[in-house]
């Protein structure tokens, strides 16, 4: 009924994905068609999505025996695990059969290694849409540079300011103790910075130890993120991927 091959040089981008996606959620519901292998859903806090998706294209050999697509849901931790055993095989291959309840893995080189998930059907599951923001302000920047952003920003707080106006973006964090600290990007001059766009100045803060589980993750397979925010609004990172693939993560404002 389904099989996908993924290829040696894809394995640990696969891998990373996954890993960011057990950051959410213990259970993923992944939607398979046709033309594609996603997961876009809500943490169970429902504060934070991730719209993930890799096309048909994108593997060594696809195949699915359905017109409609269909929601698996599977652990994904195990899945991940799983997968990481597999790294340095040559090739990967996922598949099940119709009427199974079995999510299988396959590895043959440098030997065969095979393993079974519990998978359901979730035949009731409707597909979480994509949302709908009205964001004002856009930079990008290169994801290596916001992570180390990100990491000197935990050592105050597990919160992050992100202040975008004109030119310059601004990164901070403060406790309630008087730690602070802050870092300030200006386009051009700052490389790291490579585009900005304000269509108003922009204001908001969110929960830093999220942004880093996913940012740690996907720095492996993504050099550039493009973020968009808005004064109090939900926070979207949209990392640039190889071709076929997609990552997208939006996060929630944190309330004061």
């Amino acid at each position: 009924m389904f099989k996908a091959l993924i290829g040696e040089d894809k394995i640990k981008r696969v891998i990373r994905f996954f890993n960011a996606i057990e950051r959410i959620t213990d259970e993923a519901c992944f939607w398979i068609s046709e033309s594609s292998f996603s997961f876009r859903d809500l943490d169970a806090a429902r504060i934070s999505m991730i719209d993930f998706e890799l096309t048909n294209e994108y593997f060594l050999e696809y195949n699915f025996a359905k017109e409609e697509k269909i929601p698996i849901r599977i652990p994904i931790d195990k899945l991940a695990d799983y997968i990481k055993l597999c790294r340095n095989a040559k090739e990967i291959e996922f598949y099940f059969e119709e009427g199974d309840n079995s999510f299988k893995i396959k590895s043959v080189e440098p030997y065969q290694r095979t393993f079974s998930l519990p998978m359901m059907i979730n035949e009731d599951k409707k597909e979480t849409g994509v949302p709908n923001v009205p964001f004002k302000a856009t930079f990008k920047i290169t994801t290596s540079s916001f992570k180390e952003i990100l990491n000197q920003l935990k050592l105050i707080e597990d919160r992050i300011i992100i202040k975008v106006e004109n030119n310059a973006v601004t990164f901070s964090s403060k406790s309630e103790e008087g730690f602070e600290s802050s870092v300030l990007l200006r386009y051009p001059e700052h490389i790291e910075l490579m585009a900005i766009a304000v269509e108003e100045p922009s204001t908001a803060s969110y929960n830093l130890k999220s942004i880093l589980n996913i940012v740690k993750e996907l720095s492996g397979n993504s050099g550039v993120a493009t973020i968009q925010l808005g004064t109090n609004l939900p926070l979207k990172i949209d990392f640039e991927l190889i071709e076929n693939e997609k990552f997208i993560y939006y996060l929630a404002p944190r309330a004061e």
